[in-house]
C-alpha cells in the first residue's frame, strides 16, 4: 500500500491533534473506508473533502502556515499518477499520452476528455 503526500501530512496532523481517521471522518460526514483510500490513492481528492479537513484541523489547532502545507500536499497528489501497478506496455502508454498532450489544442483535448468522459467545460 501506497501513501500519497496527502495521506502522509493529514496522517501526521491527526497524530498531532491526538485523533483517529475514524473520528475525523465520521465528523466530516465520510466513510473511514473513504477517507483511507483516498489517502493512499485509490479514491481522489475531491474540494469538499479538502475543506472539510482543513475546518477539522483548524478547529483543532491547526495554524495556517500546516494548512498551507496541508493544500500544497494536496495539489501535489492531485499531479500525481501512480503507474506502479501497470506492466511495461501500459506505463509506456501513459507516459506517451502525457508526452503528446502538449500536442493536442483545446478542442482536440476536450473531444478526448468527453470520449472517455471526464470533460472539464467549465472547469479551470
Amino acid at each position: 500500500m501506497t501513501i500519497t503526500e496527502y495521506g502522509k501530512v493529514v496522517r501526521e496532523f491527526r497524530e498531532d491533534v491526538g485523533t483517529s481517521l475514524r473520528q475525523m471522518a465520521d465528523e466530516i460526514g465520510y466513510s473511514p473506508t473513504y477517507v483511507s483510500a483516498v489517502e493512499i490513492g485509490e479514491k481522489g481528492i475531491t474540494d469538499d473533502l479538502v475543506q472539510k479537513v482543513t475546518g477539522f484541523l483548524r478547529k483543532r489547532g491547526k495554524k495556517t502556515k500546516e494548512i498551507v502545507r496541508l493544500h500544497v500536499a494536496v495539489d501535489r497528489t492531485r499531479r500525481t499518477v501512480d503507474v506502479s501497478s501497470l506492466d511495461g506496455a501500459g506505463r509506456f502508454a501513459v507516459a506517451a499520452f502525457a508526452r503528446k498532450w502538449a500536442d493536442l489544442d483545446r478542442d482536440a483535448r476536450e473531444r478526448f476528455l468527453r470520449q472517455i468522459g471526464t470533460a472539464t467545460e467549465g472547469k479551470k
